[in-house]
């Protein structure tokens, strides 16, 4: 169960949209427990990152 201590998946969008668009990235997915409402404090963000350029 996620909490209020717990990073939010828009927050995640907020942050992590400026830095990606730094780079070619074709795609970028969060996966993991921040996905499935399992995140707990503490808990690291999972994104599956698809570039043609790496």
């Amino acid at each position: 169960m996620m909490t209020s201590s717990v990073i939010s998946i828009k927050t995640i969008k907020e942050k992590m949209i400026p830095i990606l668009k730094s780079y070619p990235v074709d795609k970028a997915i969060l996966v993991g427990s921040s996905v499935k409402d399992e995140a707990i404090y503490g808990s690291d963000i999972d994104l599956y990152i698809d570039t043609k350029k790496y």
